[in-house]
């Protein structure tokens, strides 16, 4: 599949969005039909399958990248991807099967401990029922902000390797060397002292509260 970039580009009263969806490269997942949505394999610079198998993906893998860190970072790794080499009004990043939904469903859904709503299959059917294919209405709802986030939910909530955390530092250290490396809480929090330091007081609060939003 080719770039999807910029097809409201031509309509000076529309920003330009790319959301950019993470796929794994040891496996086929659905690809949702919106020209909003910028399709990346995570971790490209392993993927040995032919193009193919995958339907022409893009990679992260190309100009100014972090692909061959896929193991510690996940799809940060596309997100770092989109930032050093695509151009948006809006930036966008989501999961291959965990899409942000801009449509009002108010109870029709369940949610779980997470706040998100959970569907058996990705098809075109739930898609539709999401809210996901309609490219104009979310760019109605995304052009009104500056910053759109999920629904907070209380991580003391949710178990880690080490059991209940009572905040958010705690949970994301009980998770070091597992699904982050060693050290990168302080390495973020140094980065934000020396690039954004009118943040610092923020980041700290957050991670000493119980509410998160989850990509």
């Amino acid at each position: 599949m080719g770039d999807t970039t910029n097809m409201i580009q031509g309509n000076e009263t529309k920003p330009v969005i790319k959301i950019f969806v993470s796929h794994r490269t040891d496996q086929v997942s659905e690809i949702i039909d919106n020209p909003l949505y910028v399709n990346v394999r995570c971790g490209a610079v392993y993927d040995k399958r032919n193009p193919e198998e995958y339907g022409y993906i893009l990679g992260d893998d190309t100009g100014d990248n972090i692909s061959e860190k896929k193991y510690k970072y996940s799809e940060m790794t596309v997100q770092y991807w989109a930032w050093k080499n695509q151009d948006a009004d809006y930036y966008g990043l989501c999961h291959y099967r965990r899409y942000f939904i801009f449509k009002n469903l108010g109870a029709s859904f369940k949610r779980d401990q997470h706040e998100q709503i959970q569907c058996d299959y990705l098809n075109k059917d739930n898609a539709k029922k999401m809210g996901l294919l309609d490219a104009e209405y979310m760019t109605q709802i995304i052009s009104q902000y500056d910053l759109l986030a999920d629904i907070e939910f209380d991580i003391r909530k949710v178990y880690t390797p080490k059991g209940f955390q009572s905040n958010v530092l705690n949970h994301w250290k009980a998770w070091e060397g597992v699904l982050i490396p060693v050290g990168s809480i302080e390495k973020v929090l140094s980065l934000i002292d020396k690039l954004y330091p009118e943040y610092h007081n923020d980041a700290v609060q957050y991670l000493h509260g119980g509410e998160v939003s989850w990509l």
